[in-house]
């Protein structure tokens, strides 16, 4: 990679070509004169092992809560704890990610906020999207549940007038959900 290539009006940038590990050469970044072929970002892309965005630290809960359930932070006496997203409001409909494992009230809590979250078993996932039955449905958008049942994930969004509308994510396969956290609003459903 020592050839250099100037980029219009630009100072001069490294020709990004390489030659993956399948043997596919890949061109530039994708440019008219050196196109990305789809099946060299296909076989790029099934290369790689994508896991969730993390935030980890002392985040204690505010409740026993199972894997998958979406949190935010809330004052509750005096301290800042992870708490059940609910779409009832802007400030419960503020997800700061989804629970990578159970926890327990008190308990430090460990979040995804961004990637591919996949579980073990479809079990994990129904236990926090209403109707779920055998996981997650692959392409099917969710949602943050605002009916306060027990599942805050649903495939519907908020219509309530003064609830949120706020998306959690989008069905890989049955055990995996690439997470989308949208920022709430209140209003009509997209």
């Amino acid at each position: 990679m020592t050839d250099v290539a100037k980029v219009q009006g630009g100072a001069q940038v490294p020709n990004t070509s390489y030659t993956n590990t399948d043997g596919v050469t890949v061109q530039g970044a994708g440019t008219p004169s050196s196109p990305i072929s789809s099946d060299a970002m296909t076989q790029t892309m099934s290369s790689l092992s994508v896991g969730p965005a993390s935030l980890e630290g002392s985040f204690k809960a505010a409740a026993a809560y199972p894997a998958g359930t979406p949190v935010y932070f809330a004052v509750v006496s005096g301290v800042t704890k992870a708490t059940k997203g609910l779409a009832t409001s802007l400030a419960a409909s503020a997800i700061a990610g989804l629970l990578i494992e159970p926890t327990t009230l008190g308990g430090e809590v460990n979040l995804a906020h961004g990637g591919l979250l996949t579980f073990e078993d479809t079990a994990t996932w129904d236990a926090v999207v209403q109707g779920a039955s055998g996981g997650l449905v692959p392409g099917q958008p969710y949602y943050l549940n605002d009916d306060g049942s027990e599942k805050p994930i649903t495939t519907t969004p908020a219509t309530t007038s003064g609830h949120a509308v706020c998306g959690i994510g989008i069905g890989i396969t049955a055990n995996t959900m690439q997470i989308l956290l949208s920022m709430p609003f209140i209003g009509s459903s997209p």
